[in-house]
């Protein structure tokens, strides 16, 4: 069977690509075309000249029409394509390798992911297939990049795909600007500091932590994730793991994991600051990647809430708040509202206010969801805050509650497992009695220890008593499914 690719210039954000039938593999085809870029440095420079005067003239074919399948002419007729999903191997089951001269960011990229240098490639007498390990599942690079610096020194990383050709950034600017918005530091929005945070919240992190530890490495090359699906399918987990749930771990005779499930908010249905999206998924997942339109935004815990692929340009960031502040503006519920936007790397906060003075916005800055190490940063403290608020801020309480909280907390305290699970669902206020005192089968955590050595310890207090101990968190025997995640738990008395 031929081994077939494709060949493309990259030009003004725009892909100038032909097909290549066969011999697409770099000892052939892709060394072939390493070596158009002249490696001395005049020769260079005049090359890309005639080059790029050459595609401002080129003719182009129809992109809807599959390419011809004849020898490739690098100088001949082109497709025009905006996007680059194509680059990446496993978008097209029948194309082995893929090479662009990308002379936006003056690189050389093979199958999407690896660059080298276009003023310091590799010399002739190396070929491409010296830096590649052909061997399946998943093709690798071959150089170690610390233990070979004299060919790392030919790669780069910094390459950058956004926007599309058809995102108008001095657009995006001019309409971010007429809504007169202020910026707020992170000290102006009351965030909980790490030894302020309530124990819902800090069972909130440990979850952010699972999914994080899981896909730091893949949202650090955010600019490479060319699914969107997949990118929305992390930030919906993000976004899971900081939503209010109740971390109910069962007892092995109780009621099933599913039934537990919708006691914990995942089949919750129109209520109110606590609403869960019913899909385990949900289908904000896709967005244009010129305009980052065309995709849902959710309301979870009273916020309304969008998925993008990235937040770390001036454009994006100007154009995500823009419709950020007209989705709320136009929703059906209060004029008044809080909107966040997750890229899965960063997260910020987009208030928007009407009053007699007329429209107010304000957001805060870029803030990263996890640190340089993969740990949760400043960023997942904005998530758990505002996915997490009390919903007594939102709701008056029922006057003709007959129990004060005093009393409905002991209860929910000493109540038997099926007994707690039905209490979640009372009201409101017994609710948030719940949120504050998780249960792990027969135990209710109390607080947490933090004096103990280990971070996992727990104030936990047995249903049937009203003593409280230290208790320590294992991973060992049950497990109970939290979203996309799982947790393990076993209590042992110290």
């Amino acid at each position: 069977m031929a081994t077939r690719g494709y060949f493309a210039y990259r030009y003004k954000r725009r892909y100038y690509r032909q097909y290549i039938p066969h011999g697409a593999y770099p000892e052939y085809w892709g060394n072939k075309l390493a070596q158009l870029v002249p490696r001395d440095p005049h020769k260079r420079e005049a090359w890309i000249h005639a080059t790029t005067v050459m595609l401002e003239k080129a003719e182009l074919k129809d992109a809807e029409r599959e390419e011809d399948e004849y020898e490739i002419d690098t100088e001949g007729l082109f497709n025009s394509i905006i996007d680059s999903d194509w680059t990446f191997l496993d978008n097209d089951i029948d194309i082995d390798w893929t090479y662009v001269i990308d002379l936006d960011n003056n690189a050389f990229t093979v199958d999407g992911s690896t660059h080298f240098k276009l003023d310091d490639m590799p010399p002739e007498s190396i070929g491409l297939e010296f830096f590649f390990e052909d061997e399946y599942p998943g093709r690798v690079l071959q150089v170690n990049t610390r233990s070979q610096p004299q060919l790392s020194r030919h790669l780069t990383t910094v390459v950058d795909l956004w926007p599309g050709p058809l995102f108008d950034v001095d657009k995006a600017q001019e309409e971010y600007e007429t809504l007169n918005p202020t910026i707020l530091p992170y000290s102006k929005w009351k965030l909980p500091t790490w030894s302020t945070l309530s124990v819902s919240q800090k069972f909130a992190m440990k979850r952010l932590q699972i999914v994080l530890d899981k896909y730091s490495h893949i949202l650090d090359k955010g600019y490479l994730i060319h699914d969107s699906r997949f990118l929305g399918c992390i930030c919906w987990q993000i976004t899971c793991a900081s939503t209010h749930v109740l971390p109910i771990c069962p007892t092995r005779d109780s009621l099933s994991y599913s039934n537990s499930l919708t006691l914990m908010g995942f089949k919750d249905f129109e209520r109110g600051h606590f609403a869960r999206v019913l899909q385990p998924e949900p289908t904000p997942y896709g967005w244009n990647p010129d305009s980052f339109c065309y995709r849902e935004y959710l309301r979870i815990a009273g916020c309304m809430v969008a998925y993008c692929p990235i937040l770390d340009q001036p454009a994006f960031v100007a154009s995500e708040v823009r419709q950020m502040v007209d989705n709320i503006r136009n929703s059906k519920g209060p004029l008044n509202g809080t909107g966040i936007i997750l890229s899965g790397r960063h997260a910020l906060v987009v208030r928007v206010e009407m009053n007699e003075s007329g429209l107010r916005v304000c957001h805060s800055p870029v803030m990263d969801i996890y640190d340089c190490e993969g740990r949760v940063s400043e960023g997942a403290l904005l998530l758990v805050h505002f996915l997490q608020r009390d919903p007594s801020l939102h709701r008056t309480h029922d006057q003709s509650f007959p129990l004060p909280p005093e009393i409905m907390t002991q209860i929910v305290r000493y109540a038997d497992f099926g007994t707690y699970l039905c209490l979640t669902l009372v009201s409101w206020s017994v609710r948030a009695i719940c949120l504050a005192y998780p249960r792990i089968g027969e135990y209710t955590v109390i607080s947490q220890d933090l004096r103990h050595k280990e971070g996992s310890t727990l104030i936990v207090q047995h249903s049937a008593t009203s003593f409280t101990y230290p208790a320590i968190v294992k991973a060992k025997t049950n497990r109970v499914a939290l979203g996309p995640y799982c947790m393990t738990w076993d209590i042992k008395k110290e």
